[in-house]
């Protein structure tokens, strides 16, 4: 999956986008990690990145395809959980 955002490298907003690349999906301690595959067992791999450069953010996850549903529900929802302040 793929995000748009306006903040880029030169962004003054930028070390806070990389930050919360790291609390989405950017490592064993991230949302994705801990809910999608740890919690709900939804996938064997998921996580984040973050292009700098272009203002992009992907998240990625290895999934069975039967549960692509899922796991795009609960990508968008631990998003939304970001965007609420619920770190």
């Amino acid at each position: 999956m793929g995000f748009t955002t306006p903040i880029t490298i030169r962004d003054e907003r930028f070390v806070a986008m990389q930050l919360l690349n790291i609390v989405f999906g950017g490592g064993m301690t991230s949302k994705l990690f801990m809910n999608i595959r740890e919690r709900m067992s939804l996938c064997y791999a998921v996580g984040s990145g973050y292009h700098g450069s272009k203002g992009i953010v992907t998240a990625s996850a290895g999934i069975d395809f039967s549960k692509e549903t899922a796991v795009r529900e609960q990508v968008l929802a631990q998003l939304e959980a970001c965007q609420r302040g619920e770190i």
